[in-house]
Protein backbone atom coordinates (compact mmCIF):
# COMPACT_ATOMS: atom_id res chain seq x y z
CA UNK A 1 0.00 0.00 0.00
CA UNK A 2 1.32 3.45 -0.93
CA UNK A 3 1.53 6.33 1.53
CA UNK A 4 -1.23 8.16 -0.35
CA UNK A 5 -3.52 5.14 -0.14
CA UNK A 6 -2.90 4.96 3.60
CA UNK A 7 -4.30 8.49 3.97
CA UNK A 8 -7.18 7.57 1.63
CA UNK A 9 -8.27 4.94 4.14
CA UNK A 10 -9.28 7.80 6.45
CA UNK A 11 -11.15 9.86 3.86
CA UNK A 12 -8.28 12.24 3.08
CA UNK A 13 -8.23 13.48 -0.52
CA UNK A 14 -5.34 12.32 -2.70
CA UNK A 15 -4.02 15.85 -3.30
CA UNK A 16 -4.07 16.73 0.40
CA UNK A 17 -2.44 13.39 1.20
CA UNK A 18 0.33 14.08 -1.33
CA UNK A 19 1.02 17.48 0.28
CA UNK A 20 1.32 15.84 3.68
CA UNK A 21 3.69 13.19 2.33
CA UNK A 22 5.80 15.81 0.52
CA UNK A 23 6.08 17.61 3.86
CA UNK A 24 7.48 14.43 5.38
CA UNK A 25 4.33 13.36 7.22
CA UNK A 26 2.76 9.95 7.61
CA UNK A 27 -0.60 8.98 9.07
CA UNK A 28 1.09 8.17 12.38
CA UNK A 29 3.17 11.36 12.58
CA UNK A 30 0.21 13.54 11.56
CA UNK A 31 -1.79 12.12 14.46
CA UNK A 32 1.01 13.05 16.85
CA UNK A 33 1.29 16.68 15.69
CA UNK A 34 -1.10 19.25 17.08
CA UNK A 35 -3.28 21.37 14.83
CA UNK A 36 -1.28 24.57 15.43
CA UNK A 37 1.96 22.87 14.40
CA UNK A 38 0.36 21.58 11.20
CA UNK A 39 -0.47 25.19 10.33
CA UNK A 40 2.71 26.93 11.50
CA UNK A 41 5.32 24.32 10.51
CA UNK A 42 3.78 22.36 7.65
CA UNK A 43 1.84 25.08 5.83
CA UNK A 44 -1.71 23.75 6.04
CA UNK A 45 -4.52 26.24 6.46
CA UNK A 46 -6.81 26.05 9.47
CA UNK A 47 -9.56 24.07 7.72
CA UNK A 48 -7.08 21.53 6.31
CA UNK A 49 -5.32 21.05 9.64
CA UNK A 50 -8.62 20.59 11.47
CA UNK A 51 -9.85 18.09 8.86
CA UNK A 52 -6.64 16.04 9.01
CA UNK A 53 -6.80 15.76 12.79
CA UNK A 54 -10.47 14.75 12.72
CA UNK A 55 -10.20 12.34 9.78
CA UNK A 56 -7.25 10.41 11.21
CA UNK A 57 -9.24 9.67 14.37
CA UNK A 58 -11.65 7.52 12.33
CA UNK A 59 -11.57 3.76 11.92
CA UNK A 60 -9.66 3.08 8.72
CA UNK A 61 -11.42 1.76 5.63
CA UNK A 62 -10.39 -1.91 5.15
CA UNK A 63 -7.62 -2.31 2.59
CA UNK A 64 -9.53 -4.75 0.36
CA UNK A 65 -12.59 -2.48 0.39
CA UNK A 66 -10.50 0.55 -0.58
CA UNK A 67 -8.73 -1.19 -3.47
CA UNK A 68 -11.96 -2.73 -4.75
CA UNK A 69 -13.65 0.68 -4.71
CA UNK A 70 -10.77 2.44 -6.46
CA UNK A 71 -10.37 -0.30 -9.07
CA UNK A 72 -14.10 -0.37 -9.85
CA UNK A 73 -14.02 3.40 -10.39
CA UNK A 74 -10.66 3.51 -12.22
CA UNK A 75 -9.55 6.02 -9.55
CA UNK A 76 -11.97 8.56 -11.09
CA UNK A 77 -14.76 10.68 -9.62
CA UNK A 78 -18.11 8.92 -10.11
CA UNK A 79 -19.90 12.24 -10.71
CA UNK A 80 -17.77 14.35 -13.08
CA UNK A 81 -15.80 11.37 -14.53
CA UNK A 82 -12.54 13.27 -14.05
CA UNK A 83 -13.80 16.46 -15.70
CA UNK A 84 -13.04 18.60 -12.65
CA UNK A 85 -9.55 17.28 -11.94
CA UNK A 86 -7.54 14.15 -11.23
CA UNK A 87 -7.56 14.35 -7.42
CA UNK A 88 -9.98 12.02 -5.64
CA UNK A 89 -11.33 11.19 -2.20
CA UNK A 90 -13.33 8.32 -0.72
CA UNK A 91 -16.61 9.78 0.51
CA UNK A 92 -19.09 8.21 2.95
CA UNK A 93 -22.60 8.43 1.47
CA UNK A 94 -24.12 8.16 4.93
CA UNK A 95 -21.97 10.47 7.09
CA UNK A 96 -19.27 8.56 8.93
CA UNK A 97 -19.80 10.54 12.13
CA UNK A 98 -23.37 9.19 12.23
CA UNK A 99 -23.15 5.76 10.58
CA UNK A 100 -19.55 4.66 11.36
CA UNK A 101 -20.07 2.61 8.20
CA UNK A 102 -16.93 1.80 6.18
CA UNK A 103 -18.73 -0.82 4.08
CA UNK A 104 -18.39 -0.86 0.29
CA UNK A 105 -22.01 0.14 -0.33
CA UNK A 106 -21.56 3.31 1.74
CA UNK A 107 -18.46 4.53 -0.11
CA UNK A 108 -17.99 6.39 -3.38
CA UNK A 109 -15.00 7.95 -5.18
CA UNK A 110 -15.39 11.69 -5.72
CA UNK A 111 -13.21 14.62 -6.74
CA UNK A 112 -12.68 17.32 -4.04
CA UNK A 113 -15.13 19.62 -5.83
CA UNK A 114 -17.98 17.11 -5.93
CA UNK A 115 -17.04 16.00 -2.41
CA UNK A 116 -17.85 19.53 -1.25
CA UNK A 117 -21.14 19.42 -3.15
CA UNK A 118 -22.00 16.08 -1.54
CA UNK A 119 -21.56 17.71 1.86
CA UNK A 120 -23.93 20.47 0.70
CA UNK A 121 -26.76 18.12 -0.31
CA UNK A 122 -29.34 20.28 1.40
CA UNK A 123 -28.57 23.18 -0.93
CA UNK A 124 -29.96 23.74 -4.41
CA UNK A 125 -26.70 22.79 -6.16
CA UNK A 126 -25.78 20.02 -3.75
CA UNK A 127 -25.57 16.31 -4.62
CA UNK A 128 -28.07 14.09 -2.81
CA UNK A 129 -27.37 10.64 -1.39
CA UNK A 130 -29.69 9.06 -3.96
CA UNK A 131 -27.80 10.82 -6.76
CA UNK A 132 -24.51 9.54 -5.34
CA UNK A 133 -25.75 5.94 -5.24
CA UNK A 134 -27.18 6.12 -8.76
CA UNK A 135 -24.01 7.69 -10.17
CA UNK A 136 -21.83 5.09 -8.47
CA UNK A 137 -23.83 2.17 -9.90
CA UNK A 138 -23.86 3.65 -13.39
CA UNK A 139 -20.16 4.61 -13.42
CA UNK A 140 -18.97 1.25 -12.06
CA UNK A 141 -20.96 -0.54 -14.78
CA UNK A 142 -19.37 1.73 -17.40
CA UNK A 143 -15.87 1.10 -16.03
CA UNK A 144 -16.43 -2.65 -15.97
CA UNK A 145 -17.48 -2.69 -19.62
CA UNK A 146 -14.67 -0.37 -20.64
CA UNK A 147 -12.04 -2.46 -18.84
CA UNK A 148 -13.24 -5.60 -20.59
CA UNK A 149 -12.94 -3.91 -23.97
CA UNK A 150 -9.50 -2.50 -23.10
CA UNK A 151 -8.24 -5.89 -21.96
CA UNK A 152 -9.38 -7.50 -25.19
CA UNK A 153 -7.75 -4.78 -27.28
CA UNK A 154 -4.38 -5.31 -25.60
CA UNK A 155 -3.40 -7.94 -28.16
CA UNK A 156 -0.71 -7.90 -30.82
CA UNK A 157 -1.40 -9.14 -34.33
CA UNK A 158 1.19 -11.58 -35.61
CA UNK A 159 3.28 -11.10 -38.75
CA UNK A 160 0.97 -13.52 -40.56
CA UNK A 161 -1.94 -11.14 -40.05
CA UNK A 162 -3.66 -13.43 -37.55
CA UNK A 163 -4.90 -11.96 -34.26
CA UNK A 164 -5.50 -14.23 -31.27
CA UNK A 165 -7.37 -12.93 -28.22
CA UNK A 166 -7.61 -15.06 -25.07
CA UNK A 167 -11.17 -14.98 -23.69
CA UNK A 168 -11.24 -17.97 -21.31
CA UNK A 169 -11.02 -15.81 -18.12
CA UNK A 170 -14.05 -13.76 -19.19
CA UNK A 171 -16.01 -16.87 -20.13
CA UNK A 172 -15.15 -18.59 -16.85
CA UNK A 173 -16.33 -15.54 -14.93
CA UNK A 174 -19.61 -15.35 -16.84
CA UNK A 175 -20.34 -19.09 -17.15
CA UNK A 176 -18.67 -20.59 -14.09
CA UNK A 177 -21.29 -23.36 -13.81
CA UNK A 178 -21.51 -24.11 -17.55
CA UNK A 179 -17.93 -24.00 -18.81
CA UNK A 180 -15.89 -27.20 -19.20
CA UNK A 181 -13.23 -27.70 -16.54
CA UNK A 182 -10.70 -29.27 -18.93
CA UNK A 183 -10.24 -26.13 -21.02
CA UNK A 184 -6.81 -24.52 -20.79
CA UNK A 185 -7.40 -21.83 -23.40
CA UNK A 186 -10.23 -20.33 -25.42
CA UNK A 187 -9.09 -17.82 -28.02
CA UNK A 188 -10.94 -15.70 -30.53
CA UNK A 189 -8.78 -16.01 -33.65
CA UNK A 190 -9.16 -13.73 -36.64
CA UNK A 191 -7.39 -13.71 -39.96
CA UNK A 192 -7.99 -11.51 -42.98
CA UNK A 193 -10.61 -13.96 -44.24
CA UNK A 194 -12.00 -15.88 -41.25
CA UNK A 195 -13.06 -15.69 -37.59
CA UNK A 196 -12.63 -18.74 -35.36
CA UNK A 197 -13.01 -19.93 -31.80
CA UNK A 198 -9.97 -21.99 -30.85
CA UNK A 199 -10.47 -24.34 -27.88
CA UNK A 200 -7.43 -25.95 -26.26
CA UNK A 201 -7.52 -28.83 -23.79
CA UNK A 202 -4.69 -30.64 -22.02
CA UNK A 203 -4.81 -34.34 -21.18
CA UNK A 204 -2.34 -36.19 -18.97
CA UNK A 205 -0.95 -39.24 -20.78
CA UNK A 206 1.61 -40.83 -18.47
CA UNK A 207 4.74 -40.05 -16.48
CA UNK A 208 4.00 -36.33 -16.44
CA UNK A 209 3.53 -36.13 -20.19
CA UNK A 210 0.62 -34.06 -21.45
CA UNK A 211 -1.22 -34.11 -24.73
CA UNK A 212 -2.41 -30.66 -25.79
CA UNK A 213 -5.21 -30.54 -28.35
CA UNK A 214 -6.50 -27.41 -30.08
CA UNK A 215 -9.63 -27.35 -32.19
CA UNK A 216 -10.93 -24.42 -34.23
CA UNK A 217 -14.56 -23.69 -35.07
CA UNK A 218 -15.18 -21.42 -38.04
CA UNK A 219 -17.72 -18.75 -37.08
CA UNK A 220 -18.24 -17.59 -40.65
CA UNK A 221 -21.52 -19.50 -41.00
CA UNK A 222 -23.24 -17.59 -38.18
CA UNK A 223 -25.57 -14.84 -39.34
CA UNK A 224 -27.57 -12.37 -37.28
CA UNK A 225 -30.29 -11.64 -39.83
CA UNK A 226 -31.59 -14.42 -42.04
CA UNK A 227 -33.02 -11.91 -44.52
CA UNK A 228 -29.71 -10.19 -45.22
CA UNK A 229 -27.40 -13.04 -44.13
CA UNK A 230 -25.18 -10.47 -42.42
CA UNK A 231 -22.39 -12.24 -40.57
CA UNK A 232 -22.17 -11.78 -36.79
CA UNK A 233 -18.41 -12.24 -36.83
CA UNK A 234 -16.79 -10.52 -39.80
CA UNK A 235 -13.06 -10.10 -40.51
CA UNK A 236 -13.95 -6.58 -41.61
CA UNK A 237 -14.56 -5.69 -37.95
CA UNK A 238 -11.87 -5.13 -35.34
CA UNK A 239 -10.91 -8.46 -33.74
CA UNK A 240 -11.45 -7.05 -30.25
CA UNK A 241 -15.00 -5.98 -31.17
CA UNK A 242 -15.76 -9.48 -32.42
CA UNK A 243 -14.26 -11.07 -29.31
CA UNK A 244 -16.20 -8.73 -27.02
CA UNK A 245 -19.43 -9.53 -28.87
CA UNK A 246 -18.81 -13.25 -28.43
CA UNK A 247 -18.25 -12.85 -24.68
CA UNK A 248 -21.01 -10.34 -23.96
CA UNK A 249 -23.73 -10.87 -26.58
CA UNK A 250 -23.48 -14.40 -27.98
CA UNK A 251 -26.20 -16.25 -26.03
CA UNK A 252 -25.96 -19.67 -24.38
CA UNK A 253 -28.20 -21.40 -26.94
CA UNK A 254 -25.99 -20.14 -29.77
CA UNK A 255 -22.90 -21.26 -27.85
CA UNK A 256 -24.08 -24.86 -27.43
CA UNK A 257 -25.16 -25.01 -31.07
CA UNK A 258 -21.89 -23.65 -32.43
CA UNK A 259 -19.15 -24.68 -29.98
CA UNK A 260 -18.12 -27.27 -27.39
CA UNK A 261 -17.42 -24.77 -24.61
CA UNK A 262 -19.98 -26.09 -22.13
CA UNK A 263 -20.23 -29.42 -20.35
CA UNK A 264 -22.65 -32.00 -21.77
CA UNK A 265 -24.86 -31.60 -18.70
CA UNK A 266 -24.97 -27.80 -19.03
CA UNK A 267 -25.70 -28.08 -22.75
CA UNK A 268 -28.55 -30.51 -22.07
CA UNK A 269 -30.11 -28.21 -19.46
CA UNK A 270 -29.79 -25.15 -21.71
CA UNK A 271 -31.38 -26.99 -24.63
CA UNK A 272 -34.26 -28.37 -22.53
CA UNK A 273 -34.96 -24.98 -20.97
CA UNK A 274 -35.05 -23.34 -24.40
CA UNK A 275 -37.38 -25.99 -25.86
CA UNK A 276 -39.76 -25.90 -22.88
CA UNK A 277 -39.83 -22.19 -22.12
CA UNK A 278 -38.42 -20.42 -25.18
CA UNK A 279 -36.06 -18.58 -22.84
CA UNK A 280 -32.34 -18.57 -22.11
CA UNK A 281 -31.14 -20.48 -19.05
CA UNK A 282 -29.04 -18.27 -16.79
CA UNK A 283 -25.84 -19.50 -15.14
CA UNK A 284 -26.55 -19.21 -11.41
Amino acid sequence: MSKVEKFLQYGVASDLAQRAITAGLTVTSTRAINQKNLIDTYGFNQAEAKFLKQALMREEIPTDTLFRLLDNSNYICNICKGGKGVAYVVHHIEEYEISKDNGYANLIVLCPNDHDLAHSSGLTLGITKDQLKASKNKWEATVKQSNKSTALRAVQTGKNGITSIEILPQLMSKYKNFIRSDLTSVAFVQSLERCYIEITTTKNIRHGLEDEISMRTDLGFITGDITTEQKLFSPAKHAADNALYFVEQFDVVSIINCTDLFTPEASRRIDEHWRMHGALLEDR
